[in-house]
């Protein structure tokens, strides 16, 4: 399925009150991005979100998860300035500004994937289970430290000097 506008993907939503697993994907680098950088829903269990918008960065200064019953985050897209997360329920997560399976570094060389997560990472307070990838470990360590969960690296590439 393909949003048009901001409207489609907000009326879909909430369309959907049972709606347990939903994937958001966008990786068309020359059309702004629909998705308002807005998750609001109680019955969404699993949650993967996919975006890589180079000529829109500013499309997105923050984001929202309000998905109280959400366990299972994966998150790979820019890192806004800021969160605001009820994410009460989630037990795992992963991604984290991981846009490899879109980004291309040679053309775009310049583009800041990469930022703090600190503000979302304070918001697992229940998580068990973190799924890093080797770009997201810019995380602040401090912060990921007050946590009691495993975290896991997916270490894609090994360089031996």
């Amino acid at each position: 399925m393909t949003f048009v506008d901001s409207d489609m993907y907000e009326l879909f939503i909430s369309g959907c009150p049972l709606l347990e697993e939903f994937l958001l994907r966008n990786d068309e680098i020359e059309i702004p991005p629909v998705w308002n950088a807005l998750v609001s829903s109680p019955s969404i269990k699993r949650l993967t979100i996919v975006h890589h918008f180079p000529n829109y960065r500013e499309a997105h200064d923050g984001c929202w998860f309000r998905t109280p019953n959400l366990v299972y985050l994966d998150y790979s897209s820019y890192v806004p300035d800021w969160y605001e997360v009820d994410l009460g329920s989630l037990v795992e997560a992963g991604g984290y500004g991981d846009c490899d399976s879109v980004y291309d570094e040679e053309e775009y060389p310049d583009d800041p994937i990469l930022g703090d997560v600190t503000n979302l990472v304070t918001g697992l307070s229940n998580i068990k289970t973190l799924h890093l990838s080797p770009d997201s470990l810019e995380v602040s360590f401090p912060y990921l430290l007050l946590f009691q969960f495993e975290v896991h690296s997916s270490l894609q590439s090994l360089l031996i000097v």
